[in-house]
């Protein structure tokens, strides 16, 4: 089995896609071809340093995507909440519950992975940890905008009279 062959198989292993390893073979057998007595390591090894380096940006591309992703709503809610503090209505806890938790869930969940991207921006490979950690926070800021989403929804489904507050802007911010 060539060394090439054996790459290629443990890249398979280590989960990298198929574009992304057609594209590493193919830049390591242009370096082959022009030195063909380079020395490049175990092919396990070197599909293990690909694979921590790749899962390094993905981690870290999931966290900046989740936390710009929730930025809007984030605005659009502040902007729902002063206008709710103008146009007080009562509405159902669960309703209100759902809005406030699933708030917070995106708030924190985005920015704490916000700032564990930013600690690690330095470094060319982060842990296995700092990776789940940084996707774990992505998703939990994902899953509380989502909640922020629901509960707002059915906020604006509510009959006139208990209205949360102006219907038009909850919907803006649904939408």
């Amino acid at each position: 089995m060539s060394w090439l062959a054996a790459l290629e198989s443990e890249l398979r292993a280590c989960g990298i896609p198929r574009a992304r390893r057609r594209r590493i073979l193919a830049e390591l057998a242009d370096h082959l071809a022009c030195d063909p007595e380079a020395r490049l390591g175990d092919p396990s090894e070197v599909a293990r340093r690909f694979a921590d380096e790749l899962g390094t940006v993905f981690a870290r591309r999931a966290a900046l995507g989740s936390f710009l992703a929730l930025v809007p709503l984030g605005v659009l809610f502040v902007a729902l909440f002063a206008v709710a503090a103008l146009y007080t209505t009562s509405v159902a806890a669960p309703i209100t519950a759902g809005l406030v938790l699933g708030t917070q869930l995106a708030f924190v969940g985005g920015t704490l992975g916000m700032l564990r991207a930013w600690r690690t921006r330095r470094a060319r490979v982060v842990t296995a940890g700092d990776a789940r950690a940084l996707v774990r926070r992505a998703a939990l800021g994902v899953a509380g905008g989502a909640m922020t989403e629901v509960a707002l929804a059915f906020a604006t489904l509510q009959p006139r009279g208990v209205q949360w507050t102006v219907p038009e802007l909850a919907y803006a911010t649904v939408v």
